[in-house]
């Protein structure tokens, strides 16, 4: 029922976006050709109207896939402004492409830019304000819809506080039912500041059969902490006898990933607890092809650095240019990871096993420049053409070190659902070399749950930007 009133908003927000970017590009149109100077080449009325069209049509379509039409997200004018830009931005790129493969080249620049400047001043008032006349309608003429809650649970609590919050929605928690003395009850309660005079709390579910047969709200959410399977089946015979649809929220908080899903499987739910993008579809197909892709490319253009630095260790530290080391990647299975050697010689089973520190004294004079700068790193280019490693990715440990962060770090085995990286979030975030290993494991889920190619794209490009002031190399 939420979602299908937050369809029908979509479907408003998106006919409006449709009016008005067509007056952006009548508005375009006209004042192109009022200043053009008459020996230039332009199209026919016809061809702009046309183009005009697909032009629109392919915003549309952009703004759905990148969640402009979002509507119960809470975002501030400047949150908007962002969302908003960034969509007409991809369009207008996506858009001259195409121009260009189609060798349209009688399209009057002048015109397109026009478009855009009015596209984004029309486009961006009409969701400023469409979402503003939202709230004050919703508020001022009292449409907010009928939730009861039953239950205490976190769950509970968490929803009636985000429902409340966004108005968007156009739905308000105005009753709440659960088991327990009225003052815990409504000390559990007290934080929530999204609670007004219209929200009744009753220490009794049974009080909730006879307040059903007086009035009936549009929604029931069941969400008790005790699992009382007889009398959830009462409910829901309750709301079939009265006409109330009955929603289940299950206290899953601090087990689901954020964007956890369901799957049915010969008729029966699955819920997927740890949602992990790079294993669905061809998510893994398109990271791969971008680290070959990437990996190539960077291995032809530093080879004159990966030569010198080569020289410069056998020079300097007269000792074996790289450092071999068996590393854990994806299911936590072994590879060797190719580096510059930094550090003294020393036996495999001291490197394996003593975790470095800032200013380690086994560090050379020739690798603290190299990590300095993170050349040392830059071999692994050929773990990640090799297939081993990834560009971005939580970055690989040692066995010893696993097997002890595994019973000590919560959460820390689910690094190894993906592959590892030369970079990621976490070093982007300042978490390298001694650091918080816990932190280091939250960045590195964040990213798995949450992954995309263009979140790839930015972690790489913060990357070289960063390293230059890393302190923790």
């Amino acid at each position: 029922m939420i979602k299908s009133r937050l369809r029908l908003h979509k479907l408003g927000l998106t006919a409006i976006d449709l009016i008005f970017s067509s007056l952006a590009a009548l508005l375009a149109f006209y004042v192109r050709k009022v200043g053009l100077i008459s020996s230039k080449p332009f199209l026919q009325e016809i061809d702009y109207f046309l183009v005009s069209i697909f032009f629109i049509l392919l915003q549309i379509a952009v703004f759905a896939s990148v969640g402009v039409y979002n509507v119960q997200k809470r975002l501030n004018f400047w949150g908007q402004t962002v969302v908003l830009v960034r969509a007409v931005v991809i369009s207008s790129l996506i858009f001259t492409g195409i121009l260009f493969l189609t060798k349209i080249n009688l399209f009057s620049r002048g015109f397109f830019g026009y478009l855009l400047i009015f596209d984004l001043l029309f486009v961006g008032f009409n969701h400023y304000f469409y979402r503003k006349f939202l709230l004050y309608r919703k508020i001022k003429s009292g449409q907010l819809r009928q939730i009861w809650l039953v239950g205490h649970s976190k769950a509970g609590i968490e929803f009636l506080t985000r429902i409340g919050s966004n108005l968007s929605y156009g739905y308000q928690v105005t009753r709440v039912y659960a088991d327990g003395s009225k003052a815990s009850i409504e000390k559990r309660f007290s934080k929530i500041t999204q609670l007004n005079d219209s929200t009744h709390i009753f220490n009794s579910t049974k009080k909730l059969f006879k307040d059903i047969q007086i009035e009936q709200p549009e929604i029931i959410i069941y969400s008790n902490v005790e699992d009382d399977s007889d009398f959830l089946y009462s409910i829901i015979n309750l709301g079939d006898e009265w006409g109330v649809q009955i929603n289940l929220l299950p206290d899953f908080s601090g087990l689901l990933a954020h964007n956890s899903f369901i799957e049915m499987v010969e008729g029966m739910p699955l819920i997927s607890v740890q949602n992990i993008p790079l294993q669905r579809g061809y998510n893994w197909m398109w990271k791969r092809i971008f680290d070959i892709a990437f990996s190539s490319a960077a291995i032809i253009a530093i080879t004159p650095i990966l030569i010198f630095t080569a020289f410069l260790i056998k020079v300097k530290d007269r000792g074996p240019i790289f450092f071999i080391q068996k590393r854990l990647g994806l299911d936590n299975k072994p590879f060797t990871i190719i580096k510059f050697r930094t550090m003294e010689v020393q036996e495999t089973s001291r490197s394996d096993e003593t975790w470095g520190v800032n200013d380690d004294p086994r560090v050379t004079s020739v690798g603290k420049y190299l990590r300095r700068f993170n050349i040392d790193e830059l071999p692994q280019f050929f773990n990640v053409l090799k297939g081993d490693m990834s560009i971005v990715g939580p970055r690989p440990e040692r066995p010893h070190f696993v097997n002890q962060f595994r019973k000590d770090i919560y959460g820390y085995m689910r690094r190894h659902q993906v592959k590892a990286g030369i970079t990621g979030l976490a070093q982007i975030s300042g978490l390298r070399g001694d650091t918080s290993i816990q932190k280091r494991v939250e960045a590195d889920i964040y990213y798995i749950e949450n992954w995309s190619l263009l979140m790839d794209i930015r972690i790489i490009l913060l990357s070289v930007l960063k390293q230059f002031y890393n302190k923790n190399a």
